[in-house]
């Protein structure tokens, strides 16, 4: 199994097929790495051009490769959303709990994303 990440330079076409759990769109995308490949969604409008996409590569049985986009992971425990860390580090600097140096580095981090 390979990871890739490329952006998309051209959305070559989009064929429809009916699944058993409903529409699914195939695309083929032309990427920036001169690879070509077809990824399935549900959405028609799903991929755009200059989107930057992340997929892993697999080789069947056959010697067919494979590929799927890699799915965003959520953390467990850890709040992933800068803005909603950059306002409670200022709660709790308010409230006492929380010494300013570490609380200004949060907020930083969040403005320069």
């Amino acid at each position: 199994m390979l990871m890739k990440t490329s952006k998309i330079t051209e959305i070559l076409s989009i064929k429809t097929r009916e699944g058993k759990n409903g529409k699914l769109y195939y695309h083929s995308l032309k990427l920036e790495n001169g690879e070509t490949i077809s990824l399935g969604k549900k959405k028609e409008n799903a991929f755009t051009v200059g989107q930057e996409i992340s997929y892993t590569e697999t080789v069947d049985d056959k010697g067919k490769k494979k590929r799927s986009e890699e799915k965003k992971s959520y953390g467990v425990g850890g709040i992933s959303n800068k803005q909603i860390a950059a306002i409670g580090a200022a709660i709790l600097t308010a409230g006492g709990k929380s010494d300013f140096k570490t609380s200004a580095d949060t907020i930083l981090n969040w403005l320069e994303a």
